[in-house]
């Protein structure tokens, strides 16, 4: 009885595989050749400096939406996002209907990047990024740099440079213009305001150290 099933089993699995062969032929689609809903594309993914602009550039027409849970949210999160915990990439396109782009924060890049490739695949009007290394980056970046903590003075320009994202990123002033070329100024800069200068190894091959008591 067992030898009947399997063999009419295997029967079954054999023409549905067929029927599939004749379904992806006719139709001109496979599996193999659609991308899964987790893989983002990969400019899905910005930087801070990067998410910075593009929140300047899109103004009212970009929403930053922030899938964490609510207490994370409440600790920190971006200015004027909104807050939609595990949302699905369906709620996400609810709550930015209407919009040309949208940015996801998430606690971590695995899983804004599997939401944003599901949001993409759902509809491809919506320019979908995430933010890299999340709030993390955002605060480390906004938040926490005090020249103070670096050894080195800033470069020309950095500090005028930070004023003016920050004015935009806390309060949404100054023009996308201004925003990005101060964005540009801050990126290029290589200035690490949080970053102390390392003390300086001792030369190889120096002065041999005399050993006392020694024969001779």
């Amino acid at each position: 009885m067992n030898r009947f099933n399997n063999k009419y089993g295997a029967i079954a699995l054999v023409g549905l595989a067929a029927l599939y062969m004749i379904i992806s032929l006719a139709t001109g689609r496979s599996a193999a050749s659609e991308p899964p809903p987790n893989l983002a594309p990969a400019e899905a993914a910005v930087d801070v400096w990067q998410a910075t602009a593009l929140l300047a550039q899109r103004g009212d027409a970009a929403v930053v939406v922030d899938v964490r849970p609510r207490e994370q949210f409440e600790l920190y999160h971006v200015a004027r996002s909104v807050s939609k915990p595990g949302a699905s990439a369906g709620a996400v396109l609810d709550a930015v209907r209407g919009k040309a782009a949208v940015l996801i924060v998430a606690d971590t890049d695995a899983n804004a990047s599997k939401l944003a490739g599901e949001i993409a695949a759902q509809d491809k009007a919506v320019a979908v990024h995430f933010l890299k290394e999340g709030v993390r980056a955002w605060y480390l970046t906004y938040v926490v740099p005090v020249p103070l903590f670096n050894e080195k003075p800033p470069p020309y320009g950095w500090t005028e440079a930070m004023a003016a994202a920050r004015a935009f990123v806390n309060d949404g002033a100054g023009s996308p213009e201004d925003v990005v070329k101060a964005v540009g100024k801050l990126s290029t800069s290589g200035y690490a305001p949080t970053q102390l200068e390392g003390k300086k190894k001792p030369a190889a091959g120096g002065a041999k150290k005399k050993i006392a008591g020694g024969c001779g």
